[in-house]
């Protein structure tokens, strides 16, 4: 219940249009953990990661996006604690913390 707790306290403390902002962030860092991983597989390009550490990116950044749409009640895990995983708690959790603590 933690994590529906967090995600309820943002969605009540942070305005819409700040978490449509986070939402833009953290869509332009998918899309680039996106634009590392097709240059890392192509290698007509290359980046210094590999197709694996770009992989790992782009499901840390897909987390991310998640968040914010649960922030923004655009999606909802049926089961929040069960579908949602640690490093997606522990954001959720620092987020709410930074707003209680005036610095979101």
């Amino acid at each position: 219940m933690a994590y529906q707790n967090d995600v309820n306290f943002v969605r009540e403390h942070v305005s819409e249009l700040d978490r449509i902002d986070q939402l833009m962030e953290e869509c332009s860092e998918l899309l680039v953990a996106c634009s590392k991983r097709k240059r890392a597989l192509q290698m007509t390009n290359p980046t210094p990661v590999t197709a694996e550490e770009a992989l790992q990116e782009i499901k840390e950044e897909s987390q991310d996006v998640l968040n914010v749409l649960c922030a923004l009640g655009m999606f909802v895990f049926e089961n929040p604690e069960e579908g949602t995983t640690e490093r997606m708690k522990a954001k959720m959790a620092r987020w709410a913390d930074r707003k209680k603590r005036g610095k979101a």
